[in-house]
């Protein structure tokens, strides 16, 4: 006689893998058990405690004609903005009435804009093929004895300019009109083959601070200008690239060959260091400091084969980056090619051959951006097969979930609703990945959570 033998299973055990915690932004340093806090890869979606929403948009300014670069200045405490539209004719208009722009000169060439306060004698600095002229407000004159330069910054009532020479010019004191070499009028400062050529100057902490190739250094320039010398010279790590020097507070913050770093007058450290490896140098790069954040225009790598909002077409720039200087917090908006960054009434920003404030809209010009948050791929913690039973969310909006297991994506489709939902997933494996992904402008997701089954001792059978 035969009897049938009974296949003794295993009781599979549950594990709740609750995704409550979203701050960290994008680290792709593997974890185990899949942290919610870090991701692989996000962008254009702000992490919270617990929850997913929109990250920041651009809404466009009533300024009819393409813009190439922007620049904002004050006039007896009022704010105005001054911008380079595609036949170089420089317009400026006032904050609250962007619709009233009005021509102040036509330049040779490509223009630069530098932007200061009225009570410094000097509005707005305006270089091009042709010199250096200055608007004081009423009108355009031309500066003799300066040629054309690439940045400028006031610093003890002188205008200080860096020209493609790689010399620091300045002006005369009080007088923006004067650069006439002289012990009482202007003239220029020469640093030596160690240093490089000058290519950022900013006024920070009462100094004067040149940056050049992989060094800073500091200017004593609050005296006669027959006293004037460097003091001091701080070597970096990797060069640093133009126009992505900015004062933050009690910090100047700039991008490197080597990542983002913070100075505060004696060294550097680090920012960012998550975004390393993503970095796609390519001289576009621009950056200002608003509202207690370093905002930085740039190309990044986000290493997969998705083409999303300009990345479509021709484009320099394809992100910009938030960093809080309080905390070091990252947020990272994707899919816009920004050429000019500025401080405004708000965050003025040139994209696409427009202008365009910076909000929390979630869209560009109301195209709502492509958000995606993926999971770093791990075990969960647990050794051998597992099964990912379901998963329970709120989301405000219809949302896509991916669940990756060894390799093979499963992909789920959730209509957003006003309450928690429950899906029934049912894929099995040993290593797992998440991603959320949706194309609405304004989407809440809230403490998604897994079912996971496993026996113990490893293996589940489905």
């Amino acid at each position: 006689m035969f009897y049938k033998k009974q296949l003794q299973l295993k009781t599979p055990k549950i594990k709740t893998v609750v995704f409550d915690d979203f701050t960290g932004g994008m680290n792709r340093n593997a974890k185990r058990e899949i942290p919610s806090k870090y991701a692989s890869r996000c962008f254009n979606f702000k992490g919270g405690y617990g929850s997913l929403k929109q990250n920041m948009g651009f809404s466009k300014l009533p300024v009819d004609e393409v813009v190439k670069s922007a620049e904002c200045f004050n006039i007896d405490g009022k704010n105005f903005a001054a911008y380079v539209n595609e036949e170089n004719a420089v317009k400026v208009f006032a904050a609250d009435r962007p619709e009233e722009a009005r021509q102040i000169f036509s330049a040779q060439g490509d223009a630069k804009l530098f932007g200061f306060k009225s009570g410094q004698n000097a509005c707005l600095l305006i270089s091009d093929q042709s010199g250096v002229y200055v608007y004081d407000g009423d009108g355009v004159s031309k500066i003799d004895g300066v040629p054309s330069l690439d940045k400028a910054v006031i610093y003890y009532e002188r205008i200080f300019g860096i020209a493609q020479d790689g010399r620091l010019y300045f002006s005369a004191v009080l007088n923006p009109s004067n650069w006439d070499e002289g012990y009482y009028d202007g003239g220029y400062i020469e640093f030596d083959d160690n240093f490089g050529k000058a290519l950022d100057a900013v006024s920070f902490d009462g100094k004067l601070f040149v940056s050049g190739g992989d060094k800073i250094a500091e200017v004593s320039a609050t005296s006669a200008q027959g006293e004037f010398f460097v003091s001091k010279i701080y070597a970096l790590h990797g060069d640093i690239i133009k126009n992505t020097v900015a004062v933050c507070g009690g910090k100047i913050v700039f991008l490197t060959s080597d990542g983002i770093y913070a100075f505060d007058g004696n060294s550097a450290k680090k920012l960012a260091s998550e975004l390393d490896y993503h970095f796609e140098i390519n001289g576009s790069e621009c950056a200002c400091y608003f509202n207690a954040k370093y905002y930085l225009a740039c190309k990044l790598d986000f290493f997969d084969k998705r083409r999303i909002c300009c990345e479509r077409k021709s484009f320099c720039n394809n992100t910009l980056v938030e960093i809080s200087v309080a905390d070091g917090s990252v947020n990272i908006c994707r899919g816009i090619d920004i050429r000019s960054l500025s401080k405004f009434n708000g965050l003025l920003a040139v994209t696409d051959g427009k202008l365009a404030f910076l909000d929390d809209s979630g869209s560009c010009f109301g195209q709502p951006l492509p958000k995606v948050w993926e999971s770093m791929t791990g075990d969960f913690g647990i050794d051998g097969r597992k099964n990912i039973k379901s998963i329970s969310l709120y989301t405000a909006t219809d949302l896509t979930v991916k669940i990756s297991a060894d390799g093979v994506t499963s992909i789920f489709l959730i209509d957003g609703k006003r309450k928690f939902q429950r899906i029934k997933t049912g894929v099995s494996g040993i290593y797992f990945k998440i991603a959320f992904e949706c194309n609405s402008a304004k989407p809440q997701i809230i403490r998604p959570s897994l079912e996971v089954a496993y026996t113990k001792g490893g293996g589940y059978y489905d």
